[in-house]
C-alpha cells in the first residue's frame, strides 16, 4: 500500500497577487485620508499657534492699554522722553509678547494692580535678559532662540528633520496696512496715518511726533471693531522673527509712488502669490502667505481666527486691513483713500 501524499502548506501565487491587491486598493483608499489628516492636523496647530500669539498680544494691550508696535526701541524708549534710537536696541513685536505667552487666559499679567501674584510666562527670562542687558552678547543670544510659538508646522525650517532649529524662524507676521513713505512731513503722526493698518513703528513716532502712538483696542473699537480689523497671519517669506524690517515683521497693500499725484488704487498683496520666492527686504513679500492648501490662517483684534481664502477679493481684505477706513489716508498726506 502507498503511503500518502502529503503537500507541504503554503500560499499559493494566486493567494500571494489577491493579498498585494488588496494592500494596494487599501493604500489608494486611506493614503489621501491620511495626508489629509495630517495637512489638517497641520493647519489646526498653525491655527493654535496664531491664537495664542494673539491672547499675548491681548494681555499686552490690557498692561500698556496699547497693542505693541512693530518695533521697540528697549529700554530706551521707556527710560527717557526722547529715546535714543540704535539699531541693536531695537526689536520686533513679537519681542514685546514673551512676558505674555503661554500664560492661562484666567490669569492676571506682570502690571496688574489688582493681582495677587501677577503672573508672567516663561518666556519671560530671554525678554528680561535682552531689556537689562545692552550688550552685544545679548542681542546674539536672542537671535538664537527657536521658539515654536512662531512657526508654523507646514513652515517648519528645512534643517529640522536633522535636528537643527536655526534662531529666529518665524512664520507669523503683523498688520502693517500701508508701507511707510520715507520722510513724510505732512503727516499727523509719522510716515502714515495709524489708521491704516495696526501695527506702527514706535522709534518713528517718537522721533517724528516726540510721543508715543497709543493704538489700542478702544480706538479700533470705535472705528471698525475689534471682530473686523485682522491682527496677525501667516508669511512663509518672513524674515526671523527678531528682525525689525517692515519686510520682515508685516503684511502690507502694494502702492504705486510717488502719491499723491497720479492716484493710484492700491492693490492689495494677493495671498500665497509667487509663494516661496522671497527677495529679503522686498515688501511685495509683506504679504499674508501660507505652505496649506487654498488660504491662510489669520486672527482678527477680537480673538476669532479664520481661514481666508487665497481667492478672496482684494477690496475685502483691505477694509479688514485698516482699523478706521474714515481715517485712512494715502501716505504722507491728509488725503482719504476711500474716498
Amino acid at each position: 500500500m502507498k503511503a500518502a501524499i502529503h503537500k507541504k502548506p503554503g500560499i499559493s501565487r494566486a493567494e500571494v497577487f489577491v493579498a498585494v491587491v488588496v494592500v494596494v486598493l487599501l493604500s489608494g483608499i486611506l493614503l489621501p485620508y491620511i495626508l489629509k489628516q495630517r495637512t489638517m492636523s497641520r493647519r489646526n496647530m498653525c491655527e493654535y499657534r496664531l491664537t495664542g500669539l494673539g491672547f499675548a498680544a491681548v494681555l499686552a494691550e490690557k498692561d500698556s492699554q496699547q497693542l505693541p508696535t512693530y518695533r521697540t526701541a528697549w529700554p530706551e524708549l521707556h527710560n527717557s522722553p526722547v529715546p535714543v534710537i540704535t539699531n541693536d536696541r531695537i526689536v520686533g513685536w513679537q519681542f514685546s509678547l514673551l512676558p505674555y505667552l503661554h500664560l492661562p487666559q484666567e490669569s492676571s499679567t506682570t502690571t496688574d494692580a489688582e493681582a495677587v501674584v501677577p503672573l508672567v510666562g516663561p518666556l519671560q527670562q530671554h525678554f528680561t535678559d535682552f531689556v537689562d542687558d545692552s550688550t552685544v552678547p545679548a542681542l546674539q543670544r536672542l537671535r538664537k532662540l527657536y521658539l515654536n510659538d512662531f512657526v508654523c508646522p507646514a513652515n517648519n525650517p528645512p534643517e529640522i528633520d536633522k535636528g537643527i532649529l536655526p534662531g529666529g524662524w518665524n512664520s507669523y507676521v503683523a498688520n502693517g496696512g500701508l508701507p511707510d513713505a520715507v520722510e513724510s512731513p505732512d503727516s499727523i503722526y509719522t510716515i502714515d496715518a495709524i489708521a491704516n493698518g495696526l501695527f506702527v513703528d514706535d522709534p518713528a513716532l517718537s522721533k517724528h511726533a516726540g510721543q508715543r502712538a497709543l493704538l489700542g483696542f478702544q480706538y479700533v473699537a470705535g472705528g471698525d471693531g475689534l471682530d473686523k480689523t485682522l491682527m496677525l497671519s501667516e508669511n512663509i517669506d518672513s524674515g526671523n522673527w527678531t528682525d525689525i524690517s517692515q519686510a520682515a515683521l508685516l503684511f502690507h497693500w502694494e502702492i504705486d509712488t510717488p502719491l499723491p499725484e497720479g492716484i493710484k488704487i492700491p492693490r492689495v498683496l494677493g495671498i500665497n502669490i509667487q509663494r516661496g520666492r522671497a527677495i529679503s527686504g522686498d515688501i511685495r513679500f509683506a504679504r499674508i502667505s501660507s505652505n496649506h492648501r487654498g488660504g491662510a490662517n489669520v486672527i482678527f483684534v477680537s480673538g476669532r481666527t479664520q481661514f481666508l481664502s487665497e481667492n478672496i477679493d482684494p477690496r475685502v481684505l483691505r477694509y479688514m486691513m485698516t482699523a478706521r477706513d474714515s481715517e485712512c489716508t494715502w501716505p504722507g498726506t491728509t488725503v482719504s483713500i476711500f474716498k
